[in-house]
């Protein structure tokens, strides 16, 4: 099994995930106060801040002489950014996820793109559609608070973010099955 089948599967089962809780969640009244205040989320947005400062590194390495001074202050400079993220920005759980949503998107279409795969058009729509939710995500943090408001309130809305979320999660995993297929 690959890196990338790997990656594929876990986005897949968290995919999935999403996609039944954002069914069966609002349909119970007692967990909208939870859910509305996800996206402020201290802890669980430091956590995913670190995560994704941490997930930032790779892509930056290629662009830095690794003999040159940035290199060996490459992870001392992540940590200060997650702290400084961490301390002075609102919304944060909704930021660290729009920012992982832009770096799923961005490792997913680079590490697919080669495999050439059969429906690898699907694939691409996917993952662009969800790097460009991560954008606006990360533009304006509190449309992920709308965005959980309204599948509490409208039973059309819980049904498209459904849709959505399973979507990207079928198209994960059958993605990595097709990759594993290959190997």
């Amino acid at each position: 099994m690959t890196m990338l089948s790997m990656v594929l599967m876990f986005a897949a089962f968290v995919f999935l995930v999403f996609a039944a809780c954002t069914l069966w969640v609002p349909s119970k009244p007692q967990w909208f106060d939870f859910c509305e205040k996800i996206p402020r989320g201290r802890w669980s947005g430091s956590v995913l801040t670190v995560l994704v400062c941490a997930l930032c590194v790779p892509n930056i390495q290629p662009i830095i002489d690794p003999g040159g001074f940035l290199y060996q202050w490459l992870l001392p400079l992540m940590l200060l950014g997650a702290v400084i993220c961490i301390v002075y920005l609102d919304f944060l759980f909704a930021r660290a996820f729009g920012a992982l949503l832009i770096l799923l998107a961005h490792y997913l279409l680079k590490e697919t793109y080669p495999q050439a795969l059969p429906l690898q058009w699907w694939f691409a729509s996917v993952f662009v559609i969800l790097g460009t939710f991560g954008i606006c995500i990360c533009a304006k943090p509190y449309w992920m608070r709308d965005w959980i408001r309204a599948a509490f309130q409208r039973p059309k809305m819980r049904v498209i973010q459904t849709f959505f979320w399973f979507a990207a999660g079928s198209s994960c995993a059958i993605a990595a099955l097709q990759i594993m297929a290959r190997s």
